[in-house]
């Protein structure tokens, strides 16, 4: 490719190097492979045939490029110029693990590209909207509905700027004329989190599971309450090798897994005590078929056992079964389906480096049992937000859905600051739980409390244990009642 044709005014600030090969590709009529074996380091160079693995492709690490081969065609230091954005973005985190707060797939916004260009702002996941011009990413093909791969790669790209099935990204009819426009950052949020004007989010300190964080909630620094404000004493006492720590964290999880099961209980779901306990212990009249489900049951009885991790949805319906929750000389949560998030937590505010220069086990113990109470309270209205649908169908969400109750809405971070006058303090800041009460007061359902009474439990084991002078019957009754519990098996 000698005498190549490029401009380095051609790359735009923050530009990704997907746009910029592509640009590159359409202006020499070339292939991606044909500018990869050009460009590329000494590994790439060695790899006979055309099977190069995707980490030798890869746009964000640009592992299998070469820094100066790049600077021979295009002049410019692309490694340097994309290690800059990424800093850029990622420097109010605090973070160096680059790879997950960026796309796996090409995000783009169409008006961007009209001019060549896409940048790594796009591929960053805390962000959904173009800050150019605030409109809403695209991440698929709106003619195949492919997700196109972050690589110098043919997977799903034919011609630059085109996908396979033919569709262009990109408007060429004017070629290359608008390859060296300025674009300008209107979202001045955005324009905020990248310092353009604005420092103060550079000296924030965070605490935050990547999965559960995003761009809003980051930007509502706001006090809300009070009570989501911890205030380091000087009193309290610093972390040592002392093993209460541990001890205390799982004796405090499990209270704060009682008190929020109580609070449901007796705040939000007293009026379905019957509708509970009709469905926990599998309640219904001889010769009849089991009463439709009510939704609050629905929703607290599989809150219950998934958060948990019990082997059945019948059974105990108050407290938690003997033992579990009992003092491990380990990070013990009564959650497992939470448990290595929480120890994301600990181990984030624990470890160097960490966000706060000596942290307390008051702060540390503060911080988990805050994270504990939001994420089961948050579990739980997952649960009602399906609960319509399940206890209609009278079976249990399946893996994609339960997937979604997992994850789903949970938005929350740690902030810490340092003011020489009113202290250190940490606020927890989440995008508040839904209206548990309003939704649960909109479902209606038939209590029916009195018929409890003239119902006894048909669970898999008080079935067995029944007696029947017609054997076909109870074979029947077993096949119904079996049949009855698989659908609603998690």
């Amino acid at each position: 490719m000698m005498g190549a044709i490029w401009r380095k005014e051609w790359i735009m600030p923050y530009e990704s190097a997907w746009s910029i090969f592509e640009k590159f590709i359409y202006a020499n009529v070339i292939e991606r492979k044909e500018l990869l074996k050009a460009m590329g380091n000494e590994h790439v160079k060695k790899i006979k045939g055309t099977h190069i693995g995707n980490r030798f492709r890869d746009l964000l690490t640009l592992n299998g490029f070469d820094a100066q081969n790049i600077h021979n065609y295009m002049k410019c230091n692309l490694h340097q110029i994309t290690r800059d954005t990424i800093q850029k973005l990622l420097h109010p985190l605090s973070e160096e693990n680059a790879d997950i707060w960026f796309s796996k797939s090409l995000r783009w916004c169409n008006d961007c590209l009209q001019f060549g260009y896409h940048s790594l702002i796009h591929q960053f996941v805390l962000f959904n909207t173009c800050p150019f011009h605030c409109q809403p990413l695209i991440n698929f093909c709106p003619k195949c509905h492919t997700e196109i791969p972050f690589l110098l790669s043919d997977i799903s790209l034919s011609d630059a700027f085109t996908c396979k099935c033919g569709y262009v990204f990109a408007d060429m009819s004017t070629r290359w004329e608008k390859w060296n426009s300025t674009l300008e950052i209107l979202d001045p949020s955005i324009m905020g989190w990248i310092g353009e004007y604005d420092n103060t989010l550079k000296k924030d300190k965070w605490l935050y599971i990547p999965k559960y964080v995003d761009f809003q909630t980051l930007s509502n620094r706001v006090f809300t309450q009070q009570n989501n404000v911890y205030r380091l004493r000087p009193s309290d006492s610093t972390l040592n090798s002392d093993d209460n720590l541990l001890h205390d964290i799982s004796k405090n999880n499990r209270q704060i897994f009682k008190s929020v099961d109580k609070y449901l209980r007796k705040k939000l779901l007293y009026k379905h005590k019957a509708c509970i306990k009709r469905l926990q212990y599998m309640l219904k009249r001889d010769g009849e078929n089991f009463l439709p489900i009510c939704p609050c049951a629905y929703a607290y009885v599989f809150w219950k056992q998934s958060l948990l991790d019990l082997p059945q949805f019948y059974g105990t319906v108050n407290g938690l079964q003997k033992g579990r929750g009992s003092y491990k000389p380990d990070f013990h949560m009564v959650a497992p389906i939470f448990k290595e998030q929480l120890k994301q937590l600990f181990d984030k505010a624990t470890k160097v480096p960490r966000i706060m220069e000596e942290p307390t086990k008051g702060a540390i113990k503060w911080i988990l049992n805050t994270a504990s109470a939001y994420l089961y309270l948050r579990f739980f209205s997952n649960w009602l937000e399906f609960a319509e649908e399940g206890a209609r169908l009278e079976q249990a969400p399946r893996k994609d859905m339960f997937h979604k109750i997992v994850n789903s809405g949970i938005r929350f971070v740690f902030h810490y600051s340092e003011d020489p006058i009113e202290g250190s303090t940490i606020q927890f800041i989440d995008n508040k739980n839904s209206l548990l009460k309003e939704k649960i007061s909109s479902i209606k359902c038939k209590k029916m409390r009195s018929m409890n009474r003239q119902m006894r439990s048909f669970t898999p084991i008080a079935v067995s244990m029944m007696s029947f002078d017609d054997r076909q019957l109870k074979k029947e009754l077993q096949v119904y009642v079996d049949q009855y519990v698989a659908k609603l098996c998690l």
